[in-house]
């Protein structure tokens, strides 16, 4: 049993999940988040919903998707993918659709796939892609201003962690190499496009042993990363969204430590300097978070009892996070929501 499969076991053993609801979100960690969005040249129209795909129950990768509503507060029930998966990641691509990349699974044959699918979120149904150039989970994916998504690191089977990235074209439904490399191997690290088009990627863990606090910064005209400023603390399994005003709120995830985190960091790509942010009401490791229409950041879920049943909103206006209603309360009276 590898160091990831021996980390999801223990992890079943905290969440001691009650109920059986199979649309409940909350129940799940490990899952993915990504706005439905249409992607512009410069500048990305959100559509107003968010789509959850996967994550991690019961001992065992999960096949479920949900469709939150942040107007109503409202959950319901997406399209089921093809393949059951957690610790994946998903970009949404220029049309809208929702592509979800690779993550793991230990009943598959392989445990860490290199298997993709779209979400069509017109027809809300799931179709296969063609496989990625290698196995990831825990990897990152962010959409490029020219449409195509940069895929960076992660882990393969056979305790094999990336460095590498490959890339995704819409256009064409294929995977490319990239010949840029990080510095060095992160996985369960976090992503972000800023609004000059460079990427920013934090923290993450070369081996599932040690824990990063390190940054870089990817630049597609030269296809080339270089180091950013480190951030305050090391974290592994957290999240890194971009605001409407370009600045990158980091929240929570693991030190290695204490365990999770309710401290967050802000980065500032004009000053290429990190400061703190406010607490979030609940610390959270393996949650996700998303930039809603408002310019507000949506965060959800993770390992711990308490963080999973809750969604917290970061108002960058007044700098403070403000805790939602229970999200299993909300799941269980939702109602459907159009696009």
């Amino acid at each position: 049993m590898d160091k990831e499969t021996e980390w999801l076991y223990a992890l079943t053993k905290q969440l001691d999940v009650a109920g059986d609801v199979v649309g409940d979100a909350a129940n799940d960690v490990d899952n993915d988040i990504t706005c439905i969005t249409i992607t512009g040249s410069n500048m990305r129209k959100l559509r107003g919903l968010v789509l959850i795909t996967g994550g991690f129950r019961d001992g065992r990768a999960i096949h479920f998707t949900w469709i939150f509503d942040p107007k109503t507060k409202e959950y319901k029930k997406g399209p089921k993918m093809i393949t059951s998966r957690c610790i994946h990641t998903s970009a949404t691509l220029p049309d809208g659709n929702v592509a979800v990349f690779g993550g793991f699974d230990r009943e598959a044959s392989n445990c860490d796939m290199s298997h993709c699918e779209i979400v069509d979120t017109k027809k809300m149904q799931c179709r296969p892609l063609r496989d990625m150039l290698n196995q990831r989970s825990g990897a990152a994916a962010v959409v490029l201003h020219d449409g195509d998504v940069l895929i960076m690191g992660g882990k393969g089977t056979g305790n094999v962690f990336h460095a590498n990235c490959e890339g995704y074209s819409p256009k064409y439904e294929a995977f490319y190499h990239i010949s840029a490399k990080l510095s060095k191997p992160r996985t369960c690290h976090a992503a972000s496009l800023l609004n000059d088009g460079r990427v920013f990627v934090c923290g993450g863990s070369p081996d599932l042993r040690s824990i990063l606090h390190t940054t870089e910064i990817y630049n597609p005209s030269s296809d080339s990363f270089s180091p950013g400023p480190n951030m305050a603390s090391r974290r592994y399994r957290h999240t890194a969204t971009t605001m409407f005003d370009g600045r990158v709120v980091v929240c929570g995830g693991d030190d290695g430590t204490v365990g999770a985190l309710s401290d967050t960091e802000i980065y500032d790509p004009i000053a290429n300097t990190f400061s703190r942010g406010p607490l979030m009401s609940v610390s959270r490791q393996g949650h996700y978070s998303c930039l809603l229409p408002d310019g507000r950041v949506m965060v959800g879920g993770g390992v711990r009892a308490i963080a999973k049943w809750t969604t917290e909103i970061y108002d960058p206006r007044t700098n403070e996070f403000t805790l939602e209603p229970d999200q299993h309360d909300t799941n269980v009276t939702s109602s459907a929501t159009l696009f």
